[in-house]
């Protein structure tokens, strides 16, 4: 059995959301917290171990994780917010130890077998992938970032600048266990160290290793707008 780490990128404070003691994960969705979507995840694909980049001040949230009695692993990364979700990619990866790697942002509700079907997917890819991101035509995002898929679902574009597609990011990928080397060789200036620079970067030195996995519906949860949205589809 593949053994997997599931990576959160858990720094926002959910000011637009009015989350509790200022950690987004612990915004209410449907009377859950937003960070037991992305555990019901994990647990479904049988992900135990965990790795968490989040504030060092964040204690509420590291109080609710030590509740999880499935986790036999949950290790911290300190996080500042000048990095960004770019510095937390980066963080997360360099602390894999050469494992693959599922990695969801906090704010994200999709079906709970949707990670689960994302690793099947990534392991029937071919051995040059590097990563294979959730691509969503649930387009409700004033900000998204695109993506361009040619043939065999080969990402071709990727980023906010591309020409707008009918796939936007789902916020979560899976990661080979190699892929932390192909990462580490982007040199980003840390002032501009964004996600979608590294995965746009991805794109064009490493041709045809990122895979778009098509799922639906995807929601990112940014304000009390998307809470509502996906109240409505948790209640169907």
């Amino acid at each position: 059995m593949v053994s997997l780490v599931g990576g959160i990128m858990a720094g926002g404070r959910g000011t637009r959301l009015h989350a509790p003691s200022q950690s987004k994960g612990l915004a209410l969705v449907g009377g859950r917290p937003l960070l037991r979507y992305v555990l019901d995840q994990f647990e479904h694909a049988g992900i135990d171990s965990l790795l968490v980049a989040a504030r060092a001040d964040d204690m509420a949230l590291r109080e609710y994780l030590t509740q999880q009695t499935f986790f036999h692993e949950i290790r911290y990364i300190d996080t500042i917010d000048s990095t960004g979700t770019g510095g937390a990619v980066r963080l997360l990866l360099n602390e894999v130890n050469d494992r693959e790697c599922i990695i969801s942002t906090i704010d994200t509700i999709a079906p709970t077998k949707m990670t689960r079907q994302l690793i099947s997917y990534a392991h029937k890819a071919p051995a040059d992938v590097k990563c294979v991101v959730v691509a969503s035509t649930l387009i409700d995002d004033s900000d998204p970032l695109w993506i361009d898929v040619q043939s065999d679902n080969i990402v071709t574009g990727f980023g906010k600048d591309i020409r707008p597609t009918v796939r936007v990011f789902g916020n979560v990928r899976w990661f080979a266990h190699d892929a932390v080397a192909a990462v580490n060789e982007i040199n980003i200036p840390e002032s501009s160290y964004r996600d979608s620079l590294i995965m746009k970067e991805l794109v064009k030195r490493r041709p045809g290793s990122i895979r778009a996995f098509q799922y639906d519906p995807v929601f990112d949860i940014d304000d009390e707008g998307d809470i509502r949205a996906a109240e409505e589809w948790l209640r169907k």
